[in-house]
């Protein structure tokens, strides 16, 4: 049985407050207790904020704990830089839940 897709709410926020909006779902990494997982359903639901659906690899119900992490990346994988409008890099941060507990299985 295929487990329920799993969706993570994600706020990304620069660090001189400026807007992060226009961000495309080949610029998300959703990993799952380290491994890479395919994004389901990606879509802006504010200025800062993402929705993300993914489909969990581990089809186990046994209540264990799952780690989520949530990346920014460039075109060719290698994590992505922002600039200002000067062309200075600017830090930006990602807030995300941090895992999830799986589905126990009803007996």
């Amino acid at each position: 049985m295929q487990p329920p897709p799993i969706t993570v709410e994600v706020s990304v926020s620069r660090q001189d407050g400026a807007s992060v909006g226009g961000l495309k779902q080949q610029n998300v990494r959703v990993l799952e207790n380290g491994a890479l997982r395919n994004i389901v359903s990606f879509r802006e639901s504010g200025r800062n904020q993402y929705s993300i659906t993914y489909q969990p690899a581990n089809r186990t119900q046994d209540a264990s704990a799952r780690k989520i992490k949530v990346e920014l990346v460039d075109e060719s994988g290698q994590p992505l830089k922002m600039r200002n409008e000067k062309g200075k890099d600017v830090k930006y941060s990602i807030v995300a839940r941090e895992g999830y507990k799986a589905k126990q299985q009803v007996e």
